[in-house]
C-alpha cells in the first residue's frame, strides 16, 4: 500500500461521515483499536473531549480487559506532510495522569467529562487496571522511542503510533474484516432423481426446487455427495 492509498483510506472514511480529515481521523483510530464498537460507542470516545481536554483526545474504559486507555491525536491532510514527530507532543501525553490525580486541580475543572474521566481513573486505580496511554500521529515517524520507555511505570504503558504502525494497525484490522465479514457468493445447485448420475458426476448443479428447505430435504433422500468450488463455504463442499 503506498502513502497515497492509505492518506484515501482515512480521507473515505471521514468524507463518509461529512468530516475533515482532522475530525475524522480519531474515529477512524479508534475503528480499527475496536471494530466491534457501534457509531455510538465511538462517538462516546471522543465525547465532551474537544475543548479544554487536558490533551485527551479520546477515552475508553474497557472492564472485560480491565483497562483504560487513553489516546491523544495528531493528523495532516496529506501523505506529502509526513514528518518526524516532535517529543515535546509526548510530554504532553506523560502529564495526563499527573492532572487526573490532582483533585484540588479536578475540582475547579470547567469540564465535566475531564471531572468524569479524574472519577473513573481514580476508581480503575484502586482495581489495578492497567492505564493505556496512546499518541497517534497521522503524518509523523519516530526513529527512537525510548522516552516513551522512560515513561512506563507500574501498570501504565506508553505507545506510540505513527504513520508506519497505523498503517500496520490498519492491515490488522482489515484482515480481521475479511474473515469475520466475507463476500457474498451465489450458488446454483440442481439435482437429479437417478443416484448413478449423482454418485459418478462432478460440477456445477442448478437447483430448480421451490426453496432450499426443499433443496436439503432431497438431497438427504438421495444422500449423495456434492463438491463445492468455493473452498469451505458450507460444511458440505460443492463444486
Amino acid at each position: 500500500m503506498t502513502n497515497k492509498e492509505f492518506f484515501k483510506i482515512v480521507k473515505s472514511f471521514s468524507s463518509e461521515r461529512t468530516l475533515s480529515i482532522e475530525k475524522g481521523f480519531p474515529l477512524w483510530v479508534l475503528t480499527i483499536f475496536y471494530p466491534n464498537f457501534n457509531a455510538d460507542e465511538l462517538d462516546e470516545c471522543v465525547r465532551g473531549l474537544d475543548n479544554n481536554d487536558e490533551s485527551i483526545d479520546a477515552f475508553v474504559k474497557d472492564s472485560s480487559q480491565q483497562e483504560l486507555v487513553f489516546f491523544q491525536f495528531k493528523s495532516t491532510k496529506s501523505e506529502k506532510n509526513i514528518s518526524a514527530t516532535r517529543k515535546n507532543y509526548l510530554s504532553l501525553l506523560y502529564n495526563i495522569i499527573n492532572k487526573l490525580s490532582n483533585l484540588k486541580y479536578m475540582d475547579g475543572h470547567k469540564n465535566d467529562r475531564i471531572q468524569e474521566i479524574s472519577a473513573e481513573y481514580a476508581t480503575a486505580k484502586k482495581k489495578r487496571y492497567s492505564i493505556r496511554m496512546i499518541f497517534a500521529d497521522l503524518g509523523g515517524k519516530l526513529t527512537d522511542v525510548s522516552i516513551l520507555d522512560s515513561y512506563n511505570h507500574d501498570n501504565i504503558s506508553y505507545e506510540y503510533f505513527g504513520f508506519n504502525e497505523l498503517c500496520e494497525k490498519y492491515e490488522e484490522y482489515d484482515s480481521l474484516i475479511k474473515l469475520t465479514n466475507p463476500e457474498e457468493l451465489t450458488l446454483n445447485l440442481s439435482y437429479t432423481d437417478n443416484p448413478e448420475i449423482i454418485e459418478t458426476t462432478l460440477g456445477t448443479f442448478m437447483l430448480r426446487h421451490k426453496s432450499f428447505d426443499d433443496c436439503v430435504d432431497k438431497f438427504n433422500t438421495l444422500k449423495y455427495q456434492v463438491t463445492k468450488s468455493y473452498e469451505e463455504l458450507f460444511p458440505l463442499k460443492f463444486n
